[in-house]
């Protein structure tokens, strides 16, 4: 059975059925001490152990009260079968706790989990990236012993709070990959909901909007957010923002065939009226009606498209127009390798769907 300790949320020790719960492990000091000495690495001097407990307010019988809270914590591990001793160590004026070899300890853990999350992302790996992006979600979200005030608590809180956004940001991105556009959205907007303020928030949504085809909805949401931190935080320069997503508009709108993710998972179709929408399998999208000039050009500040566009139309039909004037009609089929410098719009009352763009 694997040992699992707890330090955040309903704090507790578990091990299969067996729990020893918050209110065995020592108060308020056993709690902090458990904590502090699980997050530390190698032995920590008694006296500094004081300090972390105590502050400014350490009390004359501080000694006999930490070895006594010691005691208690030992005698608590006890209950589930483990020498106290073992655990809980004490030696040279120092204390240090050893968990058992495979003990889940939740705040390493959460750390570790968007680690490797990142890490996945960055090999494609949505699957992968999906699950740990959610383990350390759920950790992170719990609080680290509300109601006890010390400053090392708070920058353990702090670095909770860090591993939350990064967990959203790479969950966002994560189930984009895996077809889910509507989850992809709405974590992006839990993500500046919790962090209203934040760059990278704003970011994350306007990308996971885009993403989506919701162009427009990307846009107002930078212009949320830049009226936001005028309005309650008095920032008014320029946050760039929009400049931004102007030019990450290619990279979030035309599908690269060559790092799309093959997952094997049935297409999830999202047309937007007036959009393009990227899909899994390597498959674009151009919604009917959609026109480059009307629906594109603008946020790019262009009136001609700067790509080279090589593929094969799999469905529907679409209009490009050169700057010369010269014209070229896409049908099923076909395959094209279209310069830099034109316009393009969709023809028929269906969408224009190829196999690269």
């Amino acid at each position: 059975m694997t040992l699992n300790v707890q330090l955040t949320g309903r704090m507790g020790i578990r091990e299969g059925g067996s729990v020893i719960p918050a209110t065995e492990l020592g108060g308020n000091l056993g709690r902090l001490l458990l904590v502090r000495l699980s997050l530390s690495h190698g032995a920590v001097p008694r006296d500094v152990i004081v300090d972390w407990l105590w502050g400014e307010d350490v009390p004359d019988s501080a000694t006999s009260t930490l070895d006594a809270t010691c005691s208690r914590l030992r005698r608590a591990l006890a209950s589930l079968g483990y020498e106290g001793r073992d655990i809980i160590r004490s030696s040279n004026g120092s204390l240090e706790i050893v968990w058992p070899s495979g003990t889940i300890v939740d705040v390493p853990t959460a750390f570790e989990a968007i680690e490797t999350a990142e890490k996945a992302l960055k090999n494609n790996d949505a699957k992968k990236a999906t699950s740990q992006s959610e383990v350390a979600l759920a950790i992170s979200r719990r609080e680290l012993l509300p109601n006890i005030d010390r400053p090392w608590l708070d920058e353990k809180r702090r670095l909770l709070e860090s591993i939350r956004g990064r967990s959203l940001r790479a969950l966002s991105k994560a189930l984009f990959l895996m077809g889910d556009l509507d989850g992809s959205i709405q974590i992006a907007k839990d993500l500046q909901e919790g962090f209203p303020y934040s760059t990278q928030a704003a970011q994350a949504l306007a990308a996971a909007l885009c993403r989506a085809g919701e162009i427009p909805a990307a846009f107002q949401s930078i212009q949320d957010f830049e009226r936001r931190v005028a309005d309650e935080l008095g920032v008014t320069e320029s946050t760039n923002l929009q400049t931004w997503l102007r030019s990450q508009l290619p990279e979030l709108l035309i599908d690269d065939s060559s790092s799309s993710p093959k997952l094997g998972i049935p297409h999830r179709k999202v047309i937007q009226e007036r959009g393009l929408t990227r899909l899994r399998e390597e498959k674009v999208i151009f919604s009917r009606r959609f026109h480059w000039a009307t629906d594109k050009g603008p946020y790019v500040s262009s009136d001609w498209c700067e790509q080279t566009h090589i593929g094969r139309v799999l469905e529907g039909r679409a209009q490009v127009e050169f700057e010369d004037g010269t014209k070229l009609t896409l049908r099923r089929g076909e395959n094209f390798h279209i310069p830099p410098g034109h316009d393009m719009k969709v023809l028929d009352d269906k969408p224009f769907i190829t196999d690269g763009w």
